[in-house]
Order: structure tokens, then sequence, then C-alpha cells
């Protein structure tokens, strides 16, 4: 049976202040390069054969520090790339969130704003295929990709069967690993989201689910 691994990319700067950033390069930070070598070792065991990246410098800098402990040579992938947010890129998720057309889109995956914005329905069909077809000539292999957030969310909701309107309920963090395995064309989710330090992000998620949402009712 084939083991899908799924990594997000480290943290950057522009993670850390909520700012969109799509096809803008920018490099981890010294904390996503931390994630990265605790993602390497958590993968070390794993049997990996082959290593593919989204073509970005912070997913190919993740990668390279995947590559060094696991001996591979990463792949750049085009379908694996972030949503290109067009217009919104540079903006911090807190101005937009004010933006109708920006709500919509988080609503409706289908909803195709215009200026560069690629449909989150896009994102899953291309991240979808790619991974179907990478496991088609070795079904029984294990492989790598590194991503990022919504890249990976879509892939797990499509594997998952969750509505895509619902993708985002799934939380993938900056370093963390999630698993698909394949066989006979039935997927078993074997973990989501996986940090060294999960315990720590839920407690805070949840601080923040209660100043956010219920402190709002």
């Amino acid at each position: 049976m084939g083991l899908i691994v799924l990594v997000r990319h480290g943290e950057t700067d522009w993670n850390k202040a909520q700012r969109v950033m799509g096809t803008s390069e920018t490099g981890l930070n010294e904390t996503g390069k931390a994630q990265m070598r605790w993602a390497a070792r958590a993968l070390r065991g794993l049997s990996i054969e082959r290593l593919y990246c989204s073509p970005y410098s912070r997913t190919m800098e993740s990668a390279e520090i995947l590559a060094k402990e696991l001996r591979l040579d990463p792949t750049p992938a085009q379908a694996l790339r972030e949503v290109g947010y067009g217009v919104w890129e540079g903006r911090l998720f807190s101005e937009l969130i004010e933006n109708p057309n920006y709500f919509r889109y988080l609503k409706d995956p289908s909803f195709d704003p215009g200026q560069g914005i690629e449909p989150i329905i896009r994102v899953q069909e291309r991240a979808a295929a790619f991974l179907e077809e990478t496991s088609k000539d070795r079904p029984a292999a294990t492989f790598a990709v590194v991503s990022h957030g919504d890249v990976i969310r879509a892939a797990l909701a499509y594997y998952m069967r969750l509505p895509l309107k619902e993708f985002r309920r799934i939380r993938i963090d900056n370093g963390s690993v999630s698993g698909i395995q394949v066989h006979a064309g039935l997927a078993e989710i074997k973990g989501v989201n996986l940090v060294p330090e999960i315990g720590e992000l839920w407690q805070r998620s949840y601080i923040r689910f209660n100043a956010n949402v219920l402190g709002s009712v």
C-alpha cells in the first residue's frame, strides 16, 4: 500500500505576521528551519523513496532540509504550488476579512473573483491529479511532498471525501506532517497536522476561538 506524506513548509516572517504570500517569494525564518528539522527526524523511518515540492523558495528550502536527512533529491512540481492570490498578495488577513469578495472566496470554493486569484476548486483539481498520477506508477511506494496550507487542506479534503466548502476546518500548521495511505482506490488518513508542539498549538487555537467567536456573540 502506498503512503503519501504531506508536509507544509516551515514558518516565514510573513506567516508570523499573518500576511498573504501566494506567489510572493520569502524564505524560512529560524523557527521555520527548526520546524523542518523536526519534520525531517519524524520522517526518517518511513523509507521515503521520492520527494517533491512546490517551486517557491520557502518550499524548496524546506525540502532541502528534509532531503539531507532522507538522502533524496527534491523534485519541484508546479502542481504543488501555492494558491495564486493575485491582488491580495502582501495584504494582512485581518485587512482582507472586510472585503466581500474575500469573504465569499472563503465560503465558496468555486468562486472566481478574477484579478489573478485562483479558485480553490482549481487548486484541489491540480493537487489531487498530481498525487493520483504520482501514485500510479509505483502504487506501493512511499513519497513525500512539501507544499502549502491550502493545497494540503484541499488534497486531504479530496481523499477524505469532505465537501470542499468545509476544507478550512482542517488545520495545517507550518512544519506539520500529514499522511494518506492509498490501496485499490481507497484512502485511509494516517495522521493530520502532526507537529511536536501540538498541545500548545491547540491551546492557542482554543483561546483565539473563544476570543474571536464566543466573545462576539
